[in-house]
């Protein structure tokens, strides 16, 4: 590798980690970046000049080792995805609806209430399945914050790439490809959409599938099963992804244990949602059966009206926003899994049940949304690079150009992370949040502050957090403190005012803080 590469290549890393602290959006960087990169592919496509040097950059990478270099990129990536969520953590840009409930969750599990959701009052294995919850609590007691619940999943999505470039090394012959999947692994837009909507147990299930795929592909399959094994415990639609990947195995690879792993993995699935969910749930209904409208009301009408209607399928996945998710999630990969057709399978097998959702969000694949895929993603077109790597390493010209211009396209496509923001706004924010104590109770009206999303993530430590209606006929709140948004709740504000057993505090980032005298 040329000192020139490298130097520019340290250089657009160090500005990458560094642009989320200056308060400008991260897309005011990262779509810039994604057309110069794509300006660049065309130099290099179409001057001789350019094929030339994409010709000796191709030998410089294939000098060097992948599987030692993916320990340090792994390292520089977990820095670089610390680097945006921490940001967007201070900056007030989470939200209390996924890391502040994840995280109030994991605080009331380490402090003796397993799962206890203090917004809800209730169990939240009543909601989704992610006993996972309890291994990430002692994190909170580490350091009492919600951003640790961040790294954790930064951590988690680094480390994908040892597993990942053990499984190319096993399909590739070249070191520089070996790399490439690598680097387009780390810019993928679909992964960075799970990193960048705040915290998801699935997120950890990335790593775990890879490494799992290794151990199959190595044939330890008493590895790949406990893999499996403790992936069960992320959530609920899990063992869908691994029954797909079991019915691949049998089908195309002549693996009898795939049909183990896709018996189990069905069993568990059912065990789950027919019985451990209804059972923590009580008489509560769930949410999220009103993104399958369509096909029932309960996990059970739905698979009723699926197995006797099995036209629905076919038909909903036809739909033109589905369509284009499945071209696009093709596309950050090059579409390279087209040249190993079967190895689709596990692929639509991890986001079928995405795909057949009402939900705009969760049929696009959007945030969490794909993180049951991408392994399964990677590993395809890593059997559909086998199938013509050769036929592409003899093309070193082009292919480093379309390398470029699949990086360019990434980065352009990138998700948002952090929006604008001003550091006198955040640390009048975060002034208005010290002053809750850290056992008070807290209630609020939802409301977010003036160009950001949410307070809560940084309030959720806390066994009593409530949201109350700011809407007539008022109640007075019983919490010790009260967030109110005074634009939307003045009535409600003047209403605590004439009680007078609270007392204005102050305000910051367009939210008043009130407490009880």
């Amino acid at each position: 590798m040329s000192r020139l590469l490298k130097t520019g290549l340290w250089l657009f890393w160090a500005l990458a980690a560094a642009w989320p602290w200056t308060g400008m959006p991260w897309r005011a960087f990262s779509i810039p970046s994604g057309v110069l990169l794509i300006l660049f592919s065309a130099v290099l496509a179409l001057t001789p000049a350019g094929r030339r040097a994409a010709q000796d950059s191709a030998q410089g990478f294939e000098a060097l080792d992948p599987q030692r270099l993916s320990w340090r990129l792994a390292a520089l990536f977990f820095l670089w995805l610390a680097s945006l969520k921490l940001c967007q953590y201070a900056a007030f840009q989470s939200h209390y609806g996924d890391l502040g409930q994840d995280a109030n969750i994991c605080w009331n599990t380490w402090h003796g209430r397993p799962f206890f959701d203090s917004m809800t009052q209730t169990s939240f294995l009543g909601d989704h399945f992610e006993p996972v919850l309890a291994l990430c609590a002692p994190a909170l007691r580490l350091w009492p914050s919600a951003a640790a619940l961040l790294l954790i999943q930064c951590l988690a999505l680094a480390s994908a790439l040892i597993p990942l470039a053990a499984l190319a090394r096993r399909q590739c012959r070249h070191n520089a490809v070996v790399l490439a999947v690598l680097v387009l692994f780390m810019l993928n837009p679909y992964l960075h959409l799970v990193s960048e909507f705040d915290f998801h147990p699935e997120a950890l299930f990335i790593p775990a599938a890879l490494w799992g795929l290794l151990f199959w592909e190595q044939g330890r399959l008493w590895a790949a099963g406990l893999a499996a094994l403790l992936c069960l415990g992320l959530k609920e639609d899990i063992p869908l992804a691994l029954a797909g990947f079991g019915l691949y195995a049998a089908l195309f690879r002549g693996k009898k244990a795939g049909w183990g792993l896709a018996a189990a993995a069905a069993a568990a699935f059912c065990l789950i949602a027919l019985w451990a969910i209804p059972h923590f749930a009580g008489s509560r209904v769930s949410v999220h059966h009103d993104r399958y409208a369509s096909l029932g009301s309960s996990a059970a009408e739905m698979i009723r009206n699926i197995a006797w209607h099995p036209w629905l399928v076919p038909l909903r996945l036809l739909r033109p926003r589905v369509l284009l998710t499945l071209a696009t999630l093709l596309g950050s990969v090059g579409f390279l899994p087209l040249a190993a057709p079967s190895a689709l399978v596990p692929v639509l097998g991890a986001c079928l049940h995405h795909l057949l959702s009402d939900y705009r969000g969760q049929c696009g694949l959007v945030s969490q949304y794909s993180a049951q895929t991408l392994p399964f993603l990677f590993y395809a077109a890593l059997r559909g690079l086998a199938a013509c790597e050769e036929r592409l390493w003899a093309r070193q010209g082009r292919l480093a150009a379309g390398f470029v211009l699949l990086c360019g396209a990434a980065m352009a496509f990138q998700p948002f992370y952090t929006g604008p923001f001003r550091w006198g706004d955040i640390l009048e924010a975060a002034r208005l949040v010290r002053q809750v104590p850290d056992q008070a109770s807290l209630a609020t009206d939802g409301s977010r502050g003036r160009g950001r999303e949410d307070l809560l993530p940084h309030l959720a430590l806390r066994r009593e957090l409530s949201q109350l209606d700011p809407s007539p006929p008022f109640q007075e709140p019983s919490a010790d403190y009260v967030i109110l948004d005074p634009a939307s709740s003045a009535r409600f504000a003047a209403f605590l005012d004439g009680v007078g057993n609270f007392e204005r505090l102050g305000s910051g980032d367009g939210l008043e803080l009130w407490r009880r005298r």
